[in-house]
């Protein structure tokens, strides 16, 4: 996507136009309230998620992320969406990724590592590190022009399910806990890049293998981009709730997962 500052005159002017030039911002825009008045799931990957809850969101928009694929044998559910932002994920799952079929959605620059086909999506992301060691999380209800990472791939999720007209929103297997490795190293990009043993952070024993790398979950961040999700959401008339079986993730209104299915 280029950057409206760098683009042409008249791509700015289509821009403030509205008028999608490149296939991208069509695919973005075609996705704008595409599903206004449905409730959307958005799914983590922490031990409290079940297959047989999967199963029963096969009529859902869900939008999953990282490994969820590994859920696969296990349940004939599919993610409506894809998504994954963490370049060192992108770096460890890209031969996977690419086989996916459906939707997927990714930070812009992160072609070079998955490459792209019809079903892949790209949005420039915002900034939301002002100041070293000063997080100020943004929420962006229009993810053509930005969205924030917010330290977290669900809160990447959070504004694609809103900017899709998903106001009536669901997280499951959001542990927000982590048992953290001893090895770890210091990098340029991230504070630590940690080194798996083998710890069970997910819903499947070998989700990150011995060896494989991975990058510090910063929860104080997280939970203050999960404040600035609830609060926007709300103000706009929507609602977050936290739907996981097991969460330490207290920013949002807990709600019993099979109360949702209740006839």
């Amino acid at each position: 996507m280029i950057p409206n500052v760098l683009a042409p005159p008249i791509y700015r002017l289509a821009i403030r136009m509205g008028i999608p030039i490149t296939s991208n911002r069509r695919k973005l825009t075609a996705l704008r309230n595409k599903h206004a008045g449905r409730r959307c799931f958005v799914i983590g990957n922490g031990p409290s998620l079940r297959m047989t809850d999967l199963d029963r969101l096969k009529d859902e928009i869900t939008i999953a992320s990282n490994k969820i694929y590994l859920a696969f044998p296990e349940t004939s559910w599919r993610p409506t969406y894809y998504t994954a932002i963490d370049s060192v994920v992108l770096e460890n799952t890209a031969e996977m990724i690419r086989t996916l079929p459906f939707p997927k959605i990714f930070p812009s620059g992160t072609e070079r590592v998955i490459g792209g086909d019809a079903s892949s999506m790209f949005c420039d992301l915002g900034t939301d590190w002002v100041a070293q060691g000063d997080f100020r999380p943004g929420f962006s209800p229009d993810i053509r022009e930005r969205i924030y990472g917010g330290e977290s791939v669900t809160y990447f999720n959070l504004q694609v399910a809103y900017y899709m007209g998903c106001t009536e929103i669901y997280l499951i297997g959001i542990d927000f806990s982590f048992k953290i490795p001893e090895k770890k190293t210091a990098d340029e990009s991230f504070e630590y890049i940690l080194e798996g043993e083998g710890e069970q952070n997910h819903f499947v024993k070998n989700y990150r293998p011995v060896g494989e790398k991975w990058t510090m979950p910063h929860l104080r961040e997280q939970e203050m981009a999960f404040e600035c999700a609830r609060d926007y959401v709300r103000q706009h008339g929507g609602a977050i709730y936290n739907a996981s079986r097991t969460s330490e993730l207290k920013v949002f209104e807990r709600v019993d997962f099979d109360d949702l299915f209740a006839r």
